[in-house]
């Protein structure tokens, strides 16, 4: 029948890391960390020169820095699972996207600390990057929740009813049981003694 054959090939046409799929994993493991590079080369390059003026600038640096390896390793961390179809790849990389704001939000109390002269200027580049970071978070969730992509290839069954290769939807092993699996004593059969002594005749009867 057509429907039943429709039916399972639907999974296998949507399974893979293709399309925005393979973009976001592109952005997280290549594109973002370019950018949070280059971002860091920019704000020492800018704290080297005014480190004589403002020393605790360049403290500030420091902080920031540790906070935007520490996101782009799980990032890369969350891009690789996904690309690779890793187990919790999506639980990795839904938590990526919520830290994601999160360190934008400490970078804003970071600047308006360090910036106190410039905490209008700071404080409108600030609020333009936290939105940003909210935005991109929000897309990618929501992308991640609703994709047929995402499902058919980190959730769903194949066609046949096995397991897809994710290991998002393993259950866990059954808990041990001592009444079924407890090894079972071997019965051994009674065997009647082989000279058995037979029973006494009955006496003949006398002619």
């Amino acid at each position: 029948m057509a429907l039943p054959q429709t039916f399972q090939q639907a999974p296998n046409e949507y399974r893979g890391v293709k399309g925005w799929l393979l973009f976001f994993c592109i952005g997280l493991t290549i594109l973002s960390p370019l950018s949070t590079v280059a971002g860091l080369a920019r704000g020492f390059s800018v704290a080297s020169r005014v480190a004589d003026r403002l020393p605790a600038f360049m403290t500030a640096m420091a902080i920031e820095s540790v906070l935007a390896v520490l996101t782009m390793a799980l990032g890369i961390f969350a891009g690789v699972s996904l690309w690779t179809v890793k187990p919790n790849a999506v639980r990795v990389a839904k938590l990526y996207l919520i830290v994601v704001p999160v360190y934008a939000v400490l970078d804003v109390a970071l600047s308006l600390a360090i910036l106190r002269s410039k905490a209008i200027d700071t404080l409108i580049e600030s609020t333009i990057s936290v939105l940003g970071s909210i935005f991109y978070s929000v897309l990618w969730l929501s992308y991640l929740k609703e994709s047929k992509r995402v499902k058919a290839t980190y959730f769903e069954r194949n066609g046949d009813g096995s397991e897809n290769i994710s290991l998002n939807n393993r259950k866990p092993p059954a808990p041990f049981d001592p009444a079924q699996d407890a090894p079972q004593q071997p019965t051994i059969d009674a065997v009647e003694p082989a000279n058995q002594p037979s029973e006494p005749r009955s006496e003949e009867k006398r002619d």
